[in-house]
Parts: structure tokens; C-alpha cells; sequence
């Protein structure tokens, strides 16, 4: 949980995450302030869940074991192989 305040005329933001140490650290904006509580809060939750480590599938590898895998044991099969065609001709899927 991160506490801004005014001190001293600038922003002091303390970071507080169980398991962690509080961290401080001043800011003469504002919203350097919160964007700094904000990331350090979101790197140390990453860290904690070890989402850092873990490979997500890209959108397109996803959608193309959905299509293999799901879409025939439907019966709008062929109309979501048309959207999914679609999908992939419009560069909508980003690859890496």
C-alpha cells in the first residue's frame, strides 16, 4: 500500500508491501509520486506471484490451439473459422 504526503514542499511517497521493507522516496511532483508507488507496487506483486518468470502464450498462439482444439467440436465451426481468418488477415495478432 503506498501513502503520499506533502512534506516539507515536496511529495514523500511510502511504500509499504508485507514481506517487504517500507521504502521512501520524495518527488517534487506529485505524480511522480504515485507513478512511482504505482510501478514499485506492481514490480514487487510480480515478483511475489513470480509472474516475472512465467511465458504467457501470444494471441496468436492461443488463438490457433482454440482453433484446433475447440472450434470443430462446435457447430458455428465454419463461421468461426471465418472470424478467426479474418482476425489473422487484419494484423490484429502481434508476434514476437
Amino acid at each position: 500500500m503506498a501513502y503520499i504526503r506533502k512534506r516539507k514542499g515536496s511529495w514523500q511517497c511510502i511504500v509499504r508491501v508485507q514481506g517487504y521493507p517500507q521504502m521512501t522516496k520524495t518527488f517534487k511532483t506529485k505524480i511522480d509520486a504515485v507513478r512511482f508507488s504505482r510501478d514499485l507496487e506492481n514490480k514487487l506483486f510480480r515478483q511475489q506471484h513470480d509472474i516475472d518468470k512465467k511465458k504467457f502464450p501470444l494471441l496468436k498462439d492461443a488463438l490457433l490451439r482454440y482453433q484446433q482444439e475447440i472450434v470443430p467440436l462446435k457447430r458455428s465451426a465454419e463461421m468461426e473459422n471465418k472470424l478467426i481468418k479474418y482476425i489473422s488477415a487484419e494484423g490484429l495478432l502481434i508476434t514476437n
